[in-house]
C-alpha cells in the first residue's frame, strides 16, 4: 500500500482543528516514495467533519501537477467499516464506460502520526477530462444535500434558490443558469412534454459548451 505522509507546522495543524468549517488551505509537504510536494491542505466534507477520522483536499503547488492531476481527495471512509464500497463501485462505472475518478487505497501519516487508510480520489475537474481525451465542459459539484434536482429542501419545504447545494468547479454562470433551467424543467413537465424536450435541451447544451470552451 502507498504511503502518504503530511509534514505540517503544529500551529497550521491546530488551526484547522479549531474551526472545522473552515475552506481556507494552508500549506505542507506532501512525501510519497522519492517525491517531495508542496501542498495545500484543508478538511473536506460535510457531515463528516464532526467525526474523528475527517477527509482532506489537498491542491498541488509545486509541482502543479502530479501524476497529471492538480488536486486530490483523501476520504476518510469513516461510515464504511471495509474502506471498499466507495472504490468498488467507483471502480465498476469505470469498467462499465461510465467517466468515474480513480482511486487508491493509502496509508496516510501527518506529522509522524498514523491517521489510518484512507481512499484517495482524482478531483473531477478539467485535469481529470484532459487525461481521459474528454471535451472540455462545465462541471458542477453537488456539495450538499440540497442539490436533490427538486424544488424542495431535504425538508420538504419550498427552495428559495434552485441553485443551493450547487458549485461550480469549472465552466461560468451561464453553466449554473442552464442547471436551473434543467432543474425546472424536470419538474414542471409532464413525462410526453418532457420527452420531446430533454433531446433538443441537451443538444443545445451540448453545443454551447463546445463553443464555450474552444
Amino acid at each position: 500500500m502507498i504511503k502518504y505522509e503530511i509534514i505540517i507546522n503544529p500551529k497550521l495543524l491546530k488551526q484547522l482543528e479549531k474551526n472545522i468549517w473552515n475552506e481556507d488551505h494552508v500549506p505542507a509537504l506532501l512525501k510519497t516514495g522519492e517525491n517531495r510536494i508542496n501542498i495545500d491542505l484543508s478538511y473536506r466534507g460535510n457531515v463528516l467533519r464532526k467525526k474523528q477520522k475527517k477527509s482532506y483536499h489537498i491542491i498541488f503547488k509545486k509541482p502543479f501537477l502530479f501524476k497529471g492531476a492538480h488536486e486530490i481527495h483523501l476520504n476518510a471512509e469513516y461510515e464504511d467499516i471495509s474502506l471498499s464500497r466507495n472504490k468498488l463501485s467507483l471502480d465498476f462505472f469505470d469498467q462499465i464506460g461510465v467517466t468515474a475518478p480513480h482511486s487508491q487505497h493509502v496509508l496516510l501519516y501527518i506529522n509522524g502520526s498514523c491517521k489510518g487508510i484512507y481512499l484517495e480520489l482524482e478531483s473531477f475537474d478539467q485535469y481529470l477530462l484532459q487525461k481521459r481525451n474528454l471535451p472540455l465542459g462545465p462541471i458542477i459539484y453537488a456539495t450538499n444535500y440540497f442539490a436533490n434536482f427538486s424544488l424542495l429542501s431535504p425538508e420538504k419545504k419550498l427552495k428559495t434558490d434552485l441553485l443551493d447545494g450547487y458549485t461550480i468547479k469549472y465552466g461560468s454562470k451561464r453553466d449554473l443558469e442552464k442547471l436551473e433551467e434543467f432543474i425546472i424543467m424536470i419538474n414542471s413537465l409532464n413525462n410526453e412534454e418532457f420527452e420531446k424536450s430533454i433531446v433538443q435541451f441537451l443538444t443545445l447544451m451540448d453545443l454551447s459548451i463546445t463553443t464555450h470552451f474552444t
